[in-house]
């Protein structure tokens, strides 16, 4: 009897403890989107509303409270993600995860993130330095509330009050990983010294540039004595906007200099290659609407959370909405009440490597081409869990900190972001106040990031293009490509119908030409397709609606599908074959949109030829290992595939093969017998159905989180994580998910792609679109953590809308929520 006793006793217990546990997480993660609270540091009562996305529209009485509450707010749905990305930027990631993280955070320690943002808040205009302590006190105001995300409690920490220098850290981070480029030049390299310049510069066209620690044997270059290094730091500090720098001779290096070259490859990548971010605006002449349309889409890595936050604020004389990043004030991309606009990068190469030879005799003193100087050491302990703290030694040149040193021979990065006077806080903010173009431009002249195509629209239906930013070889640029806006005095410039982000050919003046031509991103079969249909439309008068701008963004038209075909079909002729098996294939190709569709057979067959063809075709010149690095690592390897189908050099072939057209057939051959392979299916014909393209191109929101997180933590989470889901598209279409290959299923692991898409009517408030893949939240447990039905409308391109209007406002509101001061119930007694 007592044994039963105290059965039943442990089992109410075990119970009673998971509902409290439940009750208990319940009231932790659920979001603050109702009621009042005080937030002391307010002048006045900010009124927040939600919609059934739980996007926050603030409303306040002073751009000051305003900044407040968007602080609080975000951190609200965010602040763990807040907290990670300072983490990630500042080097912190041990101190949580342990050891795992030591790599990154050394890497961060060595950029100096941190380093930078404290010398850079300083040189703020007080505007902006009043605008980032606001927002700061807003976040510190939430943490006070000691209601934290469950993630806190479970891994043992607080967060630390929030600094302005961690907004900064943060931009400066993100600044660097849309820039990272130089593990991108350390394999241009080694695929130059492998199999000559020639081959390089078709592989990476046209982006190719050797590097100034380019080493012995480039072919057809003549050898030097001496190592070279890029020009001073001065130079970048005033910049020249003139001819290029010579593109460096080779350099016979060293067996020391052999060395440290090969320790580059230990570092890790502080981001993951996302290229594909695509943007136009139309002007008033094509629109349906009669107003300017934009449509964006901002390609970043797949992670959960999603980077990008939406929100809405509005104060006397100002009003704003769009995308944030969770951590900065302001609107990154999106509209106010005159203009809307969005930013894309050109990906110019802006990294290099410089090779720095120090002394025997003198540790902290060495040379390169330009004569001798003396390094700057500085330490940085780094905290680890579980073990004691590390310190760090960081080597500053005048090229930039040292990556690696092995003996007397170090490797710097120079990059233009490590000057604390380059900053991009200041245009946020102005152009966030922008009312038209001269406001834009104004706003564009002072900013001073990663090199970018910024697009304009406004309420009188013009629209405009804006090339600004710093750039490793160009020095400052401040270019307006194309001007479509009435000016103040009248006179307006050259008009056109619409303008696409990176196309070279609608630039209207020489020096902006020049800068996207030389850019991949210029070149990308996305671009080229947008001015297509775009100049198809503005030849036939035809007129577009924002669900134009949404067939377009969900456009997955392989552009290599007609090349393929006829080369298959001409090589079928040629040779005279007769397996069935791959005339069923050519049978289906023939029919064949084009478009890389979830549900495709083709898209799988296509992609599988050209992975296969374009290996088949490299490992001859440069071995399996390069050629398995090149496609995952260059975005635009297809460019080089389109060449040699083209082309069809025969002095590229691998030996053992006679002809393009036997070479061409075994490549298809191969790689349907590949496919066969991985979906189990035989060799019968018949079988071809089963080869589904979702099948094999899958992402997983894993894969980027276990970068920095432990993988035993990301296993013990897996089931608060979306699941794998596969998707249509690759890198080439305008609904671009860049991928790698791997040798296991899923074969081609989506890494990156569109994480937020926005369309805006400037004719029609209203007329403000989202697609994100995640709700707002990012609660550990939180329902709108993981919304199916929101993640399933962004797979499919629906979108959602964000209300700017007052009475659409009312109509979507779900929500209410009070942020109160306490003194303003003294004043107020009636209340």
């Amino acid at each position: 009897m007592n044994f039963k006793i105290l059965t039943t006793s442990i089992l109410i217990a075990i119970v009673a403890g998971v509902l409290g546990l439940s009750l208990y997480i319940n009231h932790r993660e659920s979001l603050l989107l109702d009621g009042q609270v005080q937030v002391p540091v307010l002048q006045h009562p900010v009124q927040i509303y939600f919609d059934q996305l739980s996007i926050p529209y603030m409303e306040a009485r002073s751009e000051k409270d305003l900044t407040i509450a968007q602080g609080f707010v975000t951190a609200s749905q965010r602040l763990f993600q807040m907290d990670m990305l300072r983490r990630i930027a500042k080097g912190e990631m041990s101190a949580i995860f342990g050891g795992n993280c030591l790599a990154n955070d050394k890497l961060a320690r060595i950029l100096g993130f941190r380093r930078i943002a404290e010398a850079e808040y300083p040189l703020l205009a007080p505007e902006t330095k009043n605008w980032l302590k606001s927002y700061s006190q807003g976040v510190n105001a939430y943490i006070s509330q000691g209601k934290l995300p469950l993630e806190f409690i479970l891994l043992g920490f607080e967060p630390q009050p929030w600094q302005p220098e961690d907004s900064l850290a943060i931009l400066k981070y993100l600044q660097y990983a849309s820039d990272e480029c130089w593990q991108v030049n350390v394999l241009q390299d080694a695929i130059a010294q492998k199999a000559g310049i020639p081959l390089a510069k078709q592989m990476f066209w046209p982006a190719f540039k050797p590097s100034y620690l380019s080493v012995a044997n480039l072919k057809s270059q003549p050898e030097q004595s001496h190592p070279i290094s890029p020009e001073p730091s001065q130079e970048i500090e005033k910049p020249n906007i003139g001819p290029k720098t010579k593109e460096p001779t080779a350099t016979k290096q060293q067996p020391s200099h052999q060395s440290v070259l090969h320790q580059l490859g230990y570092l890790p990548a502080a981001a993951q290659l996302s290229w594909g971010s695509t943007g136009w605006v139309i002007s008033k002449n094509l629109s349906q609407s009669k107003g300017s349309l934009l449509a964006c889409d901002k390609h970043t890595l797949f992670n959960f959370p999603d980077l990008f936050f939406l929100s809405s604020l509005r104060a006397p004389f100002m009003h704003i909405a769009g995308l944030s990043i969770p951590g900065v004030p302001g609107i990154l991309i999106g509209r106010n009440d005159s203009v809307s606009w969005s930013a894309i990068c050109l990906k110019k190469r802006s990294q290099e490597l410089c090779l720095e030879q120090f002394s025997n005799q003198f540790p902290d003193q060495y040379q390169n081409s330009r004569g001798s100087f003396k390094a700057k050491e500085v330490e940085e302990e780094i905290a680890i869990r579980l073990a004691p703290n590390r310190v760090e030694k960081v080597i500053l040149t005048k090229d930039g900190p040292l990556l690696t040193k092995t003996g007397q021979a170090g490797i710097a990065l120079n990059w233009y972001g490590f000057n604390p006077a380059n900053n991009v806080i200041e245009s946020i903010r102005l152009i966030n106040k922008a009312k038209n173009w001269s406001d834009f431009s104004i706003a564009l002249e002072k900013y001073q990031g990663n090199l970018q195509t910024f697009l304009y629209t406004d309420i009188t239906g013009n629209i405009g293009q804006y090339i600004a930013g710093y750039n490793r070889h160009l020095g400052q640029i401040s270019s307006v490509a194309r001007q479509a806006a009435n000016q103040e005095d009248g006179q307006t410039s050259e008009q056109t119908d619409f303008i696409v982000a990176n196309d070279g050919r609608l630039s209207a003046f020489a020096t902006a030409n020049n800068i996207v031509n030389s850019m991949p991103s210029g070149n990308s079969w996305a671009t080229v397709r947008v001015c297509q249909i775009l100049e198809s439309n503005s030849r036939s008068k035809t007129k577009l609606s924002l669900e134009d701008m949404i067939a377009l963004q969900s456009d997955t038209k392989a552009p290599l599908s007609e090349l393929v075909m006829k080369t298959i079909s001409n090589a079928l002729i040629e040779t005279k074959n007769i397996d069935q098996y791959e005339r069923d294939a050519v049978a289906m190709l023939s029919a064949w949109d084009g478009q890389l569709k979830g549900n495709s057979v083709c898209a799988s067959i296509y992609e599988s030829f050209l992975i296969y063809l374009t290996k088949q075709i490299l490992q001859a010149q440069i071995g399996e290992s390069l050629a398995n690095e090149y496609i995952n690592k260059w975005p635009y390897w297809t460019q080089f595939t389109a060449h040699i189908l083209d082309k069809q050099p025969a002095h590229l072939l691998p030996a053992t093969q006679r002809g393009f057209a036997p070479f061409c057939l075994n490549c298809l051959s191969q790689s349907l017998k590949d496919l066969r392979l991985i979906f189990h299916t035989g060799t019968l014909p018949g079988h071809l159905s089963d080869f589904q393209w979702e099948k094999l191109h899958q992402l997983d929101f894993r894969k980027n989180i276990t970068r920095f997180i432990p993988p035993a933590l990301v296993n013990m989470s897996s089931p608060l994580l979306p699941q794998t889901i596969g998707i249509g598209g690759d890198q080439d279409c305008l609904n671009a998910c860049n991928y790698q290959i791997s040798d296991q299923s899923p074969f081609y692991i989506c890494n990156s792609g569109p994480t937020a898409r926005l369309l805006i009517d400037m004719a029609d408030n209203d007329k403000f679109y989202h697609s994100l893949p995640f709700g707002q939240s990012g609660h550990l447990f939180c329902r709108d953590r993981i919304d199916d039905a929101q993640l399933k409308s962004w797979r499919n391109v629906e979108f959602h809308a964000i209300a700017f209007s007052s009475k659409e406002l009312e109509r979507i509101v779900r929500h209410n929520l009070t942020l109160d001061t306490p003194d303003y119930f003294t004043d107020n007694p009636t209340r």
